[in-house]
């Protein structure tokens, strides 16, 4: 991994490129974005991995933008490095596409509440989100095909090699739970 400042707060960044398709490892490759929280190297014992959750959070984002990254590695004692991705297909990692511009996406959820609270916005709701599925596959994004929670439970253990740790130290927050059970 070839790591670059990517914060103010001491965050440095890396690309993995990890197969698009694991039944096929030598053929096409996807990017994988990762951001860490370095420590001195004489006082690390490892790396934790986080996941935010979703699917489809970036942990990049979340975990500069929300001083977790920098909250975490002091709560370790400065004996971890603190790292987060962007699941494959999400954020900053050859994102799925599912509208034409960030205009048109940001129109898309402005037009639905987060979460239906009343009665008359659940049928809305639904059939608003229920159309995202056809969006998205429809566009013919090789990466549709290849973002099963599978998928990144691979590119997870690839991305622990990369770092040089022989097992895995994770922390993860609703589905990213299951991903770490997965």
């Amino acid at each position: 991994l070839n790591w670059n400042p990517c914060s103010p707060d001491g965050a440095v960044c890396a690309a993995a490129q990890v197969p698009l398709d694991y039944a096929d490892p030598a053929g096409a490759k996807t990017l994988v974005v990762l951001a860490r929280y370095p420590v001195n190297p004489a006082t690390k014992v490892g790396t934790v991995f986080v996941n935010f959750g979703g699917p489809g959070i970036s942990g990049v984002t979340r975990l500069i933008q929300s001083g977790f990254g920098l909250t975490l590695r002091a709560l370790l004692q400065g004996r971890f490095d603190v790292v987060a991705f962007d699941p494959r297909g999400v954020g900053y990692s050859d994102p799925l596409q599912c509208f034409d511009t960030e205009g048109a996406r940001t129109a898309f959820r402005a037009a639905h509440p987060i979460f239906p609270y009343f009665d008359e916005q659940e049928r809305p709701y639904f059939d608003a989100y229920s159309s995202l599925a056809p969006r998205c596959l429809g566009r013919g994004q090789a990466i549709a095909v290849h973002m099963s929670t599978g998928d990144v439970v691979r590119d997870l253990d690839l991305l622990r090699q990369a770092v040089g740790d022989e097992r895995l130290t994770y922390l993860g927050f609703s589905y990213g739970s299951y991903l770490g059970n997965t």
